[in-house]
């Protein structure tokens, strides 16, 4: 399928200007990092195409403080909420109604949009947002003859394509998407995965859909396909924010425990800032006598996948990017509930033979003895060569700023 393509606006070196280009972005982060370090990664994109720019990211990610800022931007804290099943949410931390943090996150989302008064609104994933906390912003923006252009970033798999249609269905998304959004930026390839098709946009909402490439942090690309010299092999195994995947990380502690005397390793876990600290602990003890340190939280992560020989995580869109752009190897034990999302994006990447991938139903420390070791023993580095032949792009983050270049543009700031 064909999908319409914005013209660029040619660069004519330093931009002139009427006034900074604002980009306000909207990250609802209610599980996990993800979400906030790809918005960080689009936040550095535009803040190098346009210098002058002004970037507010309004943001639940309750780590936001701990990540180092792009020139030219800031945050907005609203109070967290954390997913708790599907579909269902409660507060993090604060001793209220969810219904009453749901009208404080509306209200100060209103007031950003408001305020700040961007040239462009970027809804990162949830069309409407966290259970519709900015359908308001965006009704209210859509009949203002100033609004600024409305855009809605999407990830390259959502979930099971009847899954999603159904919701999508329930919650009026398809209108929105037809009538007001202005442009949606799909941060993959539809060879990989093409969710217009799968999902079933309408026509409207096909023709103002563009695909970027995957989102990664350019800067950090690595090409080496070399392995860490002498016998010791280096292992990272990352689990994102925490709050799930400690069964990956209690299967590994009984494969050392088991296996450990004929793996010729040595395992740094990345637990997580949301792991619980009884769990952290228990791991801790497990481990004592093992070949295993363990760290909470590693901002700058893709400088660490390159150095590992094998990278074993779970399959979410942000860490399955970076291990692309940075890994030379890696086994990916995707998440499975509420959403099916990691294991159909680990079995794609399996397909095209550039990870291994462990359902967690089949995870056992056996079976990920036997894969570890298969890993390891394979002198091929399939995701360093994958990138030589640029077989997945990765810079979708550079080109969704060029996208929008014609978006500024029409609201009078780029000249």
């Amino acid at each position: 399928m064909k999908l319409k393509s914005v013209p660029a606006v040619p660069a004519t070196g330093a931009e002139k200007t009427a006034e900074a280009p604002r980009l306000l972005i909207y990250s609802h982060d209610t599980f996990g990092l993800g979400h906030f370090r790809r918005c960080l990664k689009i936040a550095q994109a535009f803040a190098s195409t346009y210098p002058q720019s002004s970037i507010l990211i309004v943001t639940g990610q309750p780590q936001a403080e701990r990540y180092r800022l792009p020139e030219g931007t800031d945050f907005i804290k609203l109070p967290a909420v954390v997913k708790v099943g599907e579909n269902r949410y409660q507060p993090r931390s604060l001793g209220s109604s969810f219904e009453k943090i749901f009208e404080l996150r509306q209200n100060l989302i209103v007031e950003a949009v408001r305020t700040f008064q961007p040239h462009i609104f970027l809804v990162d994933h949830a069309p409407l947002g966290m259970k519709g906390e900015i359908r308001n912003t965006l009704e209210e923006l859509k009949n203002r003859s100033d609004a600024p252009a409305l855009v809605l970033g999407l990830r390259d798999i959502l979930d099971e394509p009847e899954k999603v249609c159904k919701t999508w269905t329930t919650e009026g998304v398809y209108p929105i998407l037809d009538e007001v959004y202005d442009r949606i930026f799909i941060y993959g390839t539809p060879e990989f995965f093409d969710p217009v098709s799968a999902y079933r946009f309408g026509q409207a909402a096909k023709d103002k859909t563009s695909f970027t490439g995957f989102i990664a942090d350019s800067a950090r690309l690595s090409t080496s396909a070399n392995v860490a010299n002498g016998e010791t092999r280096k292992i990272l195994l990352t689990i994102g924010g925490g709050e799930d995947g400690a069964e990956i990380v209690a299967a590994y502690i009984e494969m050392l425990l088991a296996y450990g005397e004929r793996l010729a390793v040595e395992t740094t876990a990345v637990l997580g800032p949301f792991m619980p600290e009884n769990k952290r602990k228990a791991f801790t003890v497990q481990a004592q006598d093992l070949s295993l340190c363990f760290e909470e939280f590693v901002p700058e992560l893709p400088s660490r996948l390159a150095e590992a020989d094998l990278v074993i995580s779970m399959g979410g869109y942000n860490t399955t990017v970076e291990i692309l752009g940075a890994a030379r190897k890696a086994l990916i034990i995707p998440r499975i509930y509420p959403r099916r999302e990691q294991l159909l994006r680990a079995r794609r990447l399996f397909e095209m033979g550039l990870v291994s991938y462990i359902s967690p139903e089949e995870l056992t420390p056996d079976r990920l003895y036997q894969t570890v070791v298969s890993n390891l023993a394979n002198p091929k580095s399939p995701l360093a060569e994958a990138r030589e032949k640029n077989l997945l792009p990765l810079d979708g983050a550079s080109k969704l700023a060029e996208l929008c270049r014609l978006l500024f543009a029409q609201k009078g700031v780029l000249k």
